[in-house]
Formats: C-alpha cells, sequence, structure tokens
C-alpha cells in the first residue's frame, strides 16, 4: 500500500487506541472484536463481566451471585433465595444448608442464615 496509514500500528482486537498507537487494553466488562482504533463500545449483558482486554462476547461471565446456563450469550439471572454463588462464570449457585436460607443473588455462604 501507499498510504502512510497502512503502515502503522493498528491496535489489535481487545486493544483501543489512535492509529499509530499506544494501545490499552479494554476495561473489564467490554470487549472490542477488530483491529483499528475503535473503541471498545460493547459490552457484556446485564449482571456480567469480562476480563480486561476481552475480545469478544464469548469472554463474558456472570458475576458472582448469578448463573446462566453456559452460553456466553445467555442471561445471567439472580441466584434464587437460598442459594449462593461466589465465582464469576456460568457455573450453577449452591444450596444454602439445610434449615437455612439467603436473599436473592447471595455471593457467599455467610448470606445464608438460619430460618
Amino acid at each position: 500500500s501507499t498510504l502512510s496509514t497502512d503502515c502503522q500500528l493498528q491496535c489489535p482486537s481487545g486493544l483501543t487506541g489512535p492509529s499509530g498507537g499506544p494501545c490499552s487494553s479494554c476495561p473489564a466488562g467490554k470487549f472490542k472484536i477488530e483491529a483499528g482504533p475503535a473503541g471498545c463500545a460493547r459490552g457484556c449483558p446485564a449482571n456480567a463481566t469480562s476480563p480486561v482486554g476481552s475480545t469478544s462476547m464469548d469472554d463474558c461471565v456472570c458475576n458472582s451471585g448469578f448463573t446462566s446456563d453456559g452460553a456466553a450469550t445467555a442471561t445471567c439471572t439472580a441466584c434464587i433465595s437460598g442459594t449462593y454463588k461466589i465465582n464469576l462464570g456460568h457455573s450453577l449457585c449452591v444450596s444454602c444448608p439445610a434449615g437455612s436460607i439467603s436473599p436473592l443473588a447471595s455471593l457467599h455462604p455467610a448470606a445464608c442464615v438460619c430460618n
């Protein structure tokens, strides 16, 4: 190519910045699919996040206290009362011990209290 802009650094997917650099990683919860100067405008669905520098919706996982059927495009729904989920991801919510209950979207077993 004879265009000088074609020889400049293009930020790869997951990174943003002007042509020629510098490039910086997309923040958590945002992603950028294509190379170039575009911003990290695409975000994960509600109640989900992604690691810094993510390149696609497939990087999105449910927040703690939320679960889904495992698909990246699935809706993350709150753990029901009586369950909790500590980690990020698509794993299932864990039941509170027998005889205890927790609020909706609980993040930790300490949220389970005797009922």
